[in-house]
């Protein structure tokens, strides 16, 4: 077969319709004028963006080793059959597909969004993550090209697989939505992202208890605990105070950001993966002109020195979690975030991730 280099094959076990960081890549790609296609899982509702090639792929097995092992096999016969020159390979669960895909002609390129290994749902399964260790260290020194969401994490998977890992970051396109309101109606402290462990959820519910009804916290996202948060609001009878949005669109959020006093970004550090982690909802926030509440990992820490657009806590006890949220009440301490934040938007932004994008994509046809 001969294969088309502009045209690019990405292969993800995400649902694409929330995948926020596939879309704006594939969506500067196309605006660049590649041909792209994406295999991945559909939740709610098929993705649409156009220009793209989307082929949703379903399984029977919903998780666990069958899971993997059909969409692998289901990704890899798709592979074959695409004349795509470049198959891309998100995370190490679609390594295998677009590893055994790649014939004379083709390139593979390897977007780690995360320190897969590292993730907590293998905190324990020693099995299982040395299995997916392995299957790393065979296949990701052979891509044309890696790269992944973080200095941190460029440098650890660098390390651990012997090779270059260029980095694009999570961020959002620029756009200033003004001024927010620092004294007058209630504050909302919004959460993005995913309703599961380990994410400082009900430890920021705890300490709503011990703030005043001014507060509000708005849930943005779905998840495996979202049951037991609800079941825990309505025992505590703060139900007009906490409010859960489900899943919403992505090119929603901004607006619903709009309104939001301060973002809050909370992860339990036991997981490398979290430790090692710069979030999507890190840009979002700052992106919105709110100052955020953030773990004091690396990554978090780093950006911090340079820019203050957060108030940084080192750990998920609820005490600390209310006294930083309090110190935002401190007019100066918030404005003056506030404006970090329009400040540091400006140079991290995707209108520069995009570039170095392009630039990666553009060097496979040379």
């Amino acid at each position: 077969m001969n294969y088309n280099k502009n045209h690019i094959l990405f292969i993800s076990t995400s649902y694409a319709e929330y995948d926020r960081r596939m879309q704006r890549i594939i969506g500067s790609l196309l605006k660049a004028n590649f041909q792209v296609s994406w295999i991945a899982r559909a939740k709610d509702f098929y993705i649409e963006m156009e220009g793209l090639h989307y082929i949703p792929l379903k399984t029977k097995a919903k998780s666990g080793f069958k899971f993997y092992a059909e969409f692998n096999i289901q990704a890899y016969k798709l592979a074959l059959k695409s004349d795509a020159g470049i198959l891309g390979a998100v995370d190490l669960d679609t390594l295998m597909a677009a590893s055994w895909a790649v014939r004379k002609g083709r390139s593979l390129v390897f977007d780690a969004h995360e320190y897969f290994t590292e993730v907590p749902e293998l905190q324990g399964r020693n099995f299982v993550k040395n299995y997916w260790a392995r299957l790393g260290r065979k296949y990701i020194p052979k891509a044309n090209i890696a790269y992944t969401v973080n200095q941190s994490l460029s440098d650890i998977l660098g390390n651990l697989y012997k090779r270059r890992f260029e980095v694009i970051r999570n961020a959002p396109l620029a756009i200033s939505i003004g001024d927010k309101l620092t004294s007058d109606g209630p504050k909302i402290i919004s959460y993005i992202g995913v309703l599961n462990m380990g994410r400082g959820l009900h430890q920021i519910i705890d300490a709503m208890q011990t703030l005043e009804d001014e507060y509000q916290l708005q849930l943005i996202g779905d998840g495996d605990i979202k049951s037991y948060l609800e079941e825990k609001v309505s025992q505590l009878g703060m139900q007009n105070r906490v409010h859960f949005l489900g899943y919403v669109e992505p090119e929603k959020i901004p607006g619903l950001l709009v309104n939001s006093w301060c973002g809050i970004n909370l992860l339990d550090s036991t997981s490398l993966n979290y430790y090692y982690s710069l979030a999507n909802k890190f840009f979002d926030y700052m992106n919105a002109n709110c100052p955020q509440i953030c773990m004091d990992f690396p990554e978090y820490k780093l950006i911090n020195r340079k820019y203050e657009v957060s108030l940084l806590v080192k750990n998920l006890d609820p005490k600390n979690i209310q006294t930083a949220i309090e110190k935002l009440k401190d007019r100066s301490t918030y404005i003056r975030l506030q404006e970090n934040c329009k400040r540091a938007i400006k140079e991290l932004s995707w209108e520069k991730e995009e570039e170095k994008l392009l630039a990666i994509y553009k060097s496979l046809d040379s």
